[in-house]
């Protein structure tokens, strides 16, 4: 309707303050012909045409049947669509009335705000030229709504009507859908008025224009009182007017509407003044239908106004083009200001709701009407309206570090604006507000400061450039310190991080800051929340967090600003803190493998870019089942993935493993990068998908597919891949039931605390269900509560709007996160109305679908990045807006699906993979974390460009080449690598260096430094064969992590020629290595291409893919897409090299391979062709000029259309079909190919002749006649002699089913090169070769001759590469075309010949054996612990193998063992559990023993044993027998009752959400043991969870000792003789210590001996025993880290008291005075050989100098208490460890500490202690303090024994 639309996103209140983010309008009520009684629809029951539609379902008359049903599933939506159009491409929708009608409104229902340009037009009679426009939309920009009322100034009276779009967008104004078509649901003509029914409900001022009679100006700010503010939606502003001293002059305000609305209600909201009464006295509201019309009064108001708020239905609905508030009378506002002030007025069609809020309203009604807050006065927060007594109030801003919940203000460092939503909560209802409110925060400071905000991608939220221009130096000398433990992991995470970007070492303290450095510090004041963070940079960059995750992001946005500064980061303050909480990536790993070490790539990435969330999709299929003849064939050959290692195995009702061989992870490592993903700030979220996306598990379970006759929506063959839910739901025997089992089965192996832990989100897939609707919500209903029950995170994708079933089946949505993936699946506005927290993953956006060609969009190879960046918003779902601050509005996903593989296989790799996410991730993490406003688009591309990879991660295999572009460079006369970079060889295995590498077969290898290598570079390297190469034997190779299917080598492939496989594909040169003779090649790679180069001939590698998973079978050819990472791992194979040499191998950088058409394509043209298809809509399939237009997804066909069968005979009745092709100019050519079409063996030319000419009057010259092809898709050429050519005449005679199918025609004129022939004879007779010294020139024949000897008989030539016989005539004749080895078979007297001479390899446990055929191998038979050997079998198969019978074939082989068996022997006197068997095969029995009992030992094989202790951990040697002795107790104990057991600790820790402390817990208060149980201190358990619960960081503290006194402790110290002291020295270093034990000790007895103290210790707990007690005497330890700390406190208060004793501390004092060096170290010597150590011998090197340190301290302090002792002060370039200002002012004392690791290294650890003193100028801060007599000191001690050196400096 030409209205212009108006952004609401300024702050606002009331009904009016803020956007309806959940669409604009309310969608236009279905409605059938009976719903218009009274005003008729007369479009209803007209004629409809349109000249274009998408499918005729979406046709004309669903436009005019009166239905609008915006909510339906898609299918059921009545609409017309349109197909998607080009610029200038008109649509149009015809509508004849069936007579001529009056009428004078419309309504027009569009389904999107696409729409830019379009007329309603007329027409008597409905011809082309007779159209009359009676209505234009006026500017270009999008409709406001999509819903929209037009009526025209007058009535017009015609029979047709027609709507002409003239202008559509792609893109929506409010989507980013990208799908350039016209849709509308329904089109509505009337006479006069519309009905309510389709009524909208928004307020129409909003898009108009207004003017005023006067208004007060503000000279600051133009137009603050503008009539404008009265309609802009926003409650905070006004149009005021100037006072006039008495209240009586008019004041006006018109609004023009765009277009005449259909007016029957006016809401004003006045401004109320202090007074508490609005001025207005008498007004009248106006309106005119025709812009300059006539007003007339509409309403009167003659009374005062009382209330701010009034809702006026006016006296009669009325069509308005412009509306007049005309007041003229008012009161004062203050004093004698008589002026009037609106903040609102709106007109409407409905009734508006009211924005005052009473005590009755609800809390979504609450939370609606609320008005936009407002700041503070104080700029603490913000403030709203009063609610109702006992309603709670909270306000979700979109930056909640900017504003909390509670309405708190974290001031900004500038000023901000925020948007946020009311959530209200009144008694058991919370409800979220529709509308979003935006306010502006005043900022900290008013202008950007000095320095320039430094680019880190996602942008910095807020920065102020600081005073003083500069930045901080980060480099060599930089310190990382932390002070609070929990960022000690970034610190270090910064440090290796920074190492491996720039090779050098930062150190990482917890104190001890410098200039330069960058320091940790916690921050719980401004609101940072888990992952916000602040870095002020003065003189150093001080970074401040909340939480450990705030911190490590600060040092990803570090390495950045580093990174693009040259190593300097601007000096100001930076608060950063995401926008939404989720940014998510998704990968396939089902249908297209990827290695762990690649999904560690791309959560360095992520990391690096502060996106937290990897959605790993774990299972799935090939979507197109539909390529195979069932649903249940589809089932058995289609591929699937499922990439967990899993316990489901085959047997009983499992027909197969669930795991894939080609690829997995073991539990143990994808545990482990679950944890290192953690650790990165990436959340792995595993997805296992159900019950559709399930072909992984009906393989398994093929019982519980879905029965192809159950499937709906005509996707019966897709049934294969679904579980059957059919049946009784509550039952566990129906299909339901047991599909519900099985799925919940595979979940219940991963949802341990080893696995998918309890802090997880999981997600259970249930998207694109094919069965019946109600029980896949079920289904969905129960896994989630399922899951839930588990205490893990649901997340699901979202298809509850498209499986809506009869709507009896609610889903639990509580807690719930949802993929968004399309709006038709899941409606967001309805998800969100039904409570799940919502995740915008919309497939047009945000799915890429890789397949090489480039594109970009929903499923396109690559994200429409720049649209993305320039338009895209995570919370706008289709149009759909959700708040930002909503606590439903998770965030986003953007996805990388592996559709095309087997039958629509593409060949993508995994760095094809990693380069697309790549691209897309500095968008989609921009635009997460913040606006992604600060940069264009094309310097996004830029900076992300410098950053390069994640430090420490290397995705493309990239490594450094020297000067000259090499890598690695062997002349194999030695091992050296002769390039610069020293990479020489590792090893060899069964191959030698000399002169050249010789490669014996089998196992025969050289390895180098580089395992792959990135694509853009090149090996070139001679190989010389001695022996025919064989299928599948290796040149060049690199480790892979999965199987035979995903190898990574160059190879000799199948059929001979040169190639190499890599993740599932095979790719092939069209070149053959020759026997005997050196060839020199050269492999270059690029992306999505590879070539090899043989004497300057480039062959380019197509691949095919093949399903070895299931049957073997070829699935697709013809793959351009061939992607490489050079293996260079390996000159040769582990398992099957070649047999020859290999020399000159150099590994280097090469110029992208260069896509050549040097005969230009693009100016051949086709002269005439025999038969072709013409099929109007199709751009791949058809036509002559198809076969030479460049692209090989394009091909000619016979034509097949319109009933037509042009095939070739016998099949058809054509004798030949053809066509002529014009060059465009002469070319010199000896060659013409042809290649068929790819992926379907259909119309592939068997014969054919080839003509050409070089003009066009000339004859045809006859180059090739009858020529026949091989029936395959491979590349077909015809040779002939050097000429000039422009016309060239193909004919096909034979095809191998008629038809005639070409991909693609080529040309060319290639040098002809020598082959060699090889031919060889078996026993029984000789051959004979053309070939002179078995040479010839390429495409020359050479005829071969069989001549058997006698009593023998021909029996045919055979390809000795790959054992297929190519002909049965003695005499063979053939043209040569690559290298060819061939051999004669003869068998005698009838017999069958003798198999072809075969060397074949098998490869045991993946090391390779060489065999010649029909010799047996002996093989020594392995071991593995715990287990039997069971035999050899080969791979994936259950068929034994038997190495003493005859070698036949190459085998893949590997070794089974079965574990032998523990058993325990049940007893009634307690019980034993025997655990899984480790790696290492061992078995641990645990005895506990019931009440009554005690453990006394064990029996094994029913034989007694040596006292066994629990648990016992052994090796079986055979199945085993085991069996607890348990002894019946005189007094039954209740050991338990004692504390906690293990298991109610963590029991405990779980229930509080605390885990994460229980290593802490088990240090400190573990350790007691009583009867057969181990237990914890509960007091000290108790104390410490509650101290966390207040402090999640707060540190362990000894709250048993401490809650009663330590004298025995104290008095065990005291009387401690020297052997007792070396005793309690070896328990405080954590030692044993062997005491008898007196258990009936009474107390008045304990200071009898020092014995009788041992025995109290240990009754009282402060002792355990850790062995089995003999006679009394027990095995002692300190049982735990609180007991310790007791031991260590009264040794140093002992000591202490000792210091204040000794006789000897003046001679001390003295000899340190006097620079007495040898009396200082006897004094120590002697004091320390009378002393208890407390030193750990375990601690590091630091906590052993700090032990030393302390005691020096400690002597210092305690003898000398009048000296000024400093420890660890600053001075100079460092902190030296103690200064000692004497009373002496002048005199001043250095002692620097060293610990050395043997006294040996005494004298040396002096040295380095006088040299660390000079050094760094220990001295200076002495000398500042005017102490010049300097005594420099260093003291090293070992054990108990020091060295002394001093020195006057």
């Amino acid at each position: 309707m030409g209205r212009k639309m108006k952004k609401l996103t300024r702050a606002g209140a009331g009904a009016l303050a803020g956007v309806m983010v959940f669409g604009l309008a309310a969608p236009l009520a279905p409605l059938s012909v009976e719903a218009a009684d009274e005003v008729k629809n007369l479009a209803i029951g007209s004629t409809a045409t349109v000249n274009d539609k998408e499918t005729d379902y979406w046709g004309a008359d669903k436009a005019v049947d009166g239905i609008v049903n915006r909510t339906a599933a898609k299918r059921d939506q009545s609409r017309w669509a349109t197909n998607v159009g080009g610029d200038a491409d008109a649509k149009w929708l015809k509508i004849d009335l069936k007579e001529a009608k009056t009428f004078q409104s419309f309504v027009l229902a569009w389904e999107r705000r696409n729409i830019t340009g379009y007329k309603i037009q007329i027409s008597q009679t409905g011809e082309d030229n007779s159209w009359e426009d009676v209505y234009t939309k006026t500017g270009a920009s999008h409709i406001s709504h999509i819903n929209e009322n037009i009526h025209l100034p007058e009535a017009k009276t015609a029979r047709y009507v027609r709507l002409y779009i003239d202008g559509y967008t792609a893109n929506a104004a409010d989507d980013q859908t990208n799908w350039r078509s016209v849709s509308l649901y329904d089109f509505q003509i009337y006479a006069n008025e519309i009905p309510d029914t389709v009524l909208p409900d928004e307020n129409y001022c909003l898009e108009g224009t207004a003017e005023a009679s006067n208004f007060e100006e503000v000279q600051s700010e133009p137009g603050k009182q503008g009539p404008a503010k009265a309609i802009d939606g926003d409650l905070t502003t006004r149009w005021a007017t100037e006072s006039d001293g008495k209240g009586t002059t008019a004041r006006t305000l018109t609004v023009k509407l765009p277009a005449a609305q259909w007016v029957e209600y006016v809401k004003i909201d006045w401004e109320m003044p202090a007074s508490g009464v609005p001025t207005p006295k008498k007004y009248t509201i106006e309106a005119a239908e025709k812009e300059g019309g006539e007003f007339t009064v509409v309403h009167t108001n003659s009374e005062q106004v009382t209330k701010a708020e009034q809702i006026i239905k006016l006296d009669k609905p009325v069509w308005a083009k412009e509306l007049k508030l005309n007041v003229t009378e008012y009161g004062a506002a203050t004093g004698t200001w008589y002026n009037v002030s609106v903040a609102e007025f709106g007109a409407y069609a409905m009734k508006p709701e009211s924005g005052v809020i009473d005590e009755n309203a609800t809390a979504k009604q609450i939370a609606d009407k609320l008005a936009a807050p407002t700041v503070k006065a104080d700029k603490t927060g913000l403030e709203w309206q009063d609610v109702p007594e006992g309603v709670t109030v909270e306000f979700l801003a979109d930056y909640e570090q900017v504003v909390g919940r509670d309405g708190k203000i974290y001031q900004p460092l500038r000023e901000t604006t925020v948007k946020g939503i009311y959530k209200v909560t009144k008694g058991e209802e919370t409800a979220e507000g529709a509308r979003e409110h935006t306010v502006t925060i005043p900022g900290k400071y008013d202008n950007a400061g000095t320095n320039a905000k430094p680019v880190v991608i996602p942008e910095l939220a807020e920065w102020y450039g600081g005073t003083e221009a500069g930045s901080v130096k980060i480099g060599e000398g930089t310190k990382i310190v932390y002070k609070d433990a929990a960022f000690k992991a970034a610190a270090e995470a910064l440090a290796a991080d920074y190492k491996a970007e720039y090779g050098v070492d930062l150190q990482v303290a917890d104190s001890g800051e410098d200039a330069g450095d960058i320091v940790f510090t916690k921050d719980d004041k401004n609101g940072l929340g888990e992952e916000g963070y602040i870095m002020e940079m003065d003189d150093k960059v001080n970074v401040k967090a909340e939480q450990a995750q705030g911190a490590y992001w600060s040092t990803r946005s570090i390495l950045q600003i580093v990174k693009l500064n040259n190593g300097e980061i601007p000096k100001g303050i930076t608060k950063d803190y995401p926008k939404f909480k989720v940014r998510s990536f998704s990968l396939d790993v089902a249908r297209k493998p990827a290695s762990l070490e690649s999904l560690e790539d791309f959560v360095d990435a992520m990391a690096y870019y502060k996106m937290n969330d990897f959605q790993v999709h774990l299972n799935d299929n090939l979507i197109f089942y539909e390529n195979f003849e069932s649903a249940e064939v589809a089932r058995e050959r289609a591929y699937t993935g499922f990439r967990l290692e899993s316990d489901i195995k085959a047997g009983g009702e499992n027909k197969k493993d669930l795991t894939n061989e080609d690829l997995f992870y073991t539990k143990e490592d994808f545990r482990n990068f679950i944890e290192e993903s953690e650790a990165q700030g990436v959340s792995i979220v595993p997805e296992i998908d159900a019950p559709g996306h399930s072909g992984a598990f009906t393989k398994v379970r093929p019982d519980l597919m879905l029965p192809q006759n159950q499937a709906v929506n005509g996707n019966a063959k897709r049934a294969g891949e679904q579980f059957d839910l059919i049946g009784d739901v509550n039952s566990k025997d129906s299909q339901y039931g047991k599909s519900l089992s099985f799925v919940q089965g595979v979940w219940d192996e991963y949802l341990t605390d080893n696995m998918f832990d309890d802090s997880m989100t999981v997600h259970i897939g249930t998207d694109e269900y094919y069965g019946e609707e109600n029980a896949f919500r079920h289904f969905s209903d129960d896994m989630i509560k399922y899951i839930q029950g588990k205490d893990r995170t649901v997340r699901m994708w979202g298809s509850l709007t498209q499986i809506d079933g009869d709507g009896t089946v609610p889903v639990k949505s509580e807690n719930v996160q949802l993929n968004v993936w399309n709006t038709g699946y899941s409606n967001p506005k309805q998800m969100y109305n039904d409570g799940f927290d919502l995740i915008n993953t919309l497939d047009g956006s945000l799915y890429m679908v890789p397949n090489g060609s480039g594109s970009r969009g929903g499923y396109g190879d690559y994200l429409r990045t720049e649209d993305l960046y320039k338009n895209w918003i995570p919370n706008n779902m289709g149009g759909t807006v959700i708040p930002a601050g909503s606590d439903q509005m998770l965030g986003s996903t953007f996805a990388i699906w592996n559709d095309n593989i087997d039958t629509a296989a593409q060949g993508i790799s995994e760095v094809d993979n990693f380069e697309r996410f790549e691209d897309a991730l500095p968008i989609l993490a921009s635009k997460g974390w913040g606006e992604g406003e600060d940069l264009e688009f094309a310097a996004v591309k830029e900076k992300a460009e410098k950053l390069g990879d994640a430090p420490g991660s290397n995705p493309y295999y990239e490594e450094t080449a020297d000067k000259d572009g090499k890598y690695m460079s062997y002349g194999f006369d030695n091992k050296e690598d002769s390039s610069e970079n020293n990479r020489d060889i590792k090893e060899t295995k069964n191959a030698d260096i000399d002169g050249a590498l010789k490669l014996k077969g089998g196992e025969s290898y050289a390895s180098t430094p580089i395992e792959k290598l990135a694509v853009g570079n090149a090996l070139s390297f001679d190989v010389t064969l001695t022996e025919e190469a064989r299928a599948g034997q290796i040149l060049f190779e690199a480790d892979t992590p999965g199987g035979e299917d995903y190898v990574h080598d160059i190879r000799i492939m199948d059929d001979g020629r040169v190639g190499f496989r890599r993740e599932l594909y095979d790719y092939y040169f069209d070149y053959k290595l020759p026997v005997g003779e050196k060839v020199h090649m050269e492999i270059v790679t690029d992306t999505l291409k590879t070539v090899l180069i043989v004497d300057g001939k480039e062959y380019q590698a197509t691949g095919i893919y093949i399903n070895r998973q299931t049957d073997n079978t070829l699935r697709k050819q013809g793959i351009k897409n061939a992607t490489l990472l050079l293996p260079v791992q390996r000159i040769g194979s582990k398992t099957n090299s070649i047999v020859g040499t290999i020399d000159n191998v150099e590994v280097k950088t090469a110029d992208p391979i260069s896509s050549k058409d040097e005969y230009n394509k693009a100016a051949w043209t086709k002269v005439s062709v025999d038969t072709e298809t013409n099929i109007a809509d199709s751009k791949t399939e058809g036509l002559f000029t198809y076969a030479f237009d460049g692209k090989s997804n394009t091909i000619w066909h016979s034509n097949w259309k319109d009933g037509k069968s042009d095939k070739l005979k016998p099949q058809g009745s054509f004798d030949e079909i053809g066509g002529v092709i014009n060059l465009g100019q002469k070319y010199t050519i000896n060659q013409f190919s042809f290649t068929p079409r790819q992926g379907n063996a259909s119309g592939q030319v068997t014969k054919a002749d080839l003509y050409v000419k070089a003009n066009e009057g000339d004859e045809w010259v006859k180059v090739a006649e009858n020529t026949e092809f091989a029936a395959d898709a491979s590349k077909k050429t015809f040779y002939f002699d050097e000429q000039e050519v422009q016309f060239v005449k193909f004919v096909a005679k034979t095809s191998n089913d008629g038809w005639v199918a070409v991909s693609e025609f080529d040309v060319d004129n290639e040098k002809v090169k020598e082959m060699t022939v090889y031919a060889a004879a078996q026993k029984g007779g000789k051959v004979t070769s053309s070939a002179k010294d078995g040479k010839v020139m390429q495409h020359e024949n050479v005829t071969v001759t069989a001549t058997p000897n006698k009593e023998y008989k021909f029996a045919g030539w055979y390809d000795i590469l790959t054992g297929e016989k190519v002909s049965d005539d003695a005499e063979y004749t053939f043209a040569v075309e690559m290298n060819t080895s061939l051999i004669a078979h003869f068998t005698k007297n009838g017999e069958t010949p003798d198999p072809q001479p075969k060397e074949w390899t098998v490869t045991i446990d993946g090391t390779g054996h060489k065999v010649k055929d029909g010799e047996t191998l002996t093989v020594e038979e392995p071991s593995k612990p715990g287990h039997a050997f069971a035999g050899f079998y080969l791979v994936g198969t259950d068929t034994a193998v038997d190495f003493t019978k005859p070698i036949t074939s190459d085998m893949n082989v590997e070794s089974r063992f079965t574990q032998y068996k523990v058993t325990a022997v049940e007893s009634e006197n307690g019980t034993i559990t025997v655990s899984e068997m480790n790696d290492k095969g061992e078995v641990t029995v645990t005895a506990k023993a019931n009440d009554g009992y005690i453990f006394k030992g064990w029996k094994v094989d029913g034989k007694e044993t040596e006292a066994l202790g629990t648990p016992y951990t052994f090796v079986p040697v055979k199945d085993t027998t085991v069996e607890a002795v348990y002894e019946k107790k005189d007094d039954i104990e209740h050991e338990e009752g004692f504390g906690f057991t293990d298991a109610e600790v963590m029991q405990m820790l779980k229930y509080y959400h605390c885990t994460n402390r229980y290593s802490d817990i088990k240090e400190w208060y573990d350790g007691y043991h009583f009867g057969n149980a181990d237990i914890y201190c509960p007091w000290d358990v108790i104390n410490f969870v509650k101290k966390l619960l207040t402090d999640s960081n707060a540190k362990p503290s000894a709250f048993w000792i401490n809650s009663s006194g330590n004298d025995l402790v104290k008095l065990f110290v005291d009387k401690a003789d020297q052997s007792t002291k070396d005793e309690i020295e070896r328990l405080v270093a954590g030692e044993s210590v062997t005491k008898r034990i007196r258990l009936d000790l009474t107390y008045d007895e304990i200071e009898n001996s020092i014995d009788n103290v041992w025995s109290v210790l240990f009754t009282t707990g402060y002792l355990m025993n850790i062995g089995n007690p003999e006679s009394g005497v027990y095995e002692l330890v300190i049982p735990n880290r609180e007991v310790h700390e007791v031991f260590v406190l009264q040794i140093q208060e002992w000591f202490q008291r000792s210091v204040a004793k000794e006789e000897s501390m003046p001679e001390f004092s003295k000899a340190i005075l006097e620079a007495d060096a040898e009396g200082l170290q006897k004094q120590l010597n002697v004091i320390m050989s009378r002393m208890i150590s407390v030193l750990d011998t375990k601690a590091r090197e630091e906590q052993k100098e700090n032990f030393y340190h302390g005691l020096l301290l400690g002597l210092l302090r305690g003898s000398n208490p009048d000296w000024l002792i400093k420890s660890n002060r600053e001075s100079g370039d460092g902190y030296s460890d103690i200064l000692i200002e004497p009373e002496n002012p002048d005199a001043g004392i250095i002692i620097e500490v060293k610990h050395a690791a043997s006294i040996s290294g005494l004298d040396k650890a002096c040295e380095n202690a006088m040299a660390q003193i000079k050094n760094r100028r220990y001295d200076e801060a002495l000398r500042e303090n005017g102490r010049c007599e300097i005594l420099a000191y260093g003291i090293a001690f070992h054990k108990k024994r020091c060295r002394v050196v001093c020195e006057r400096l």
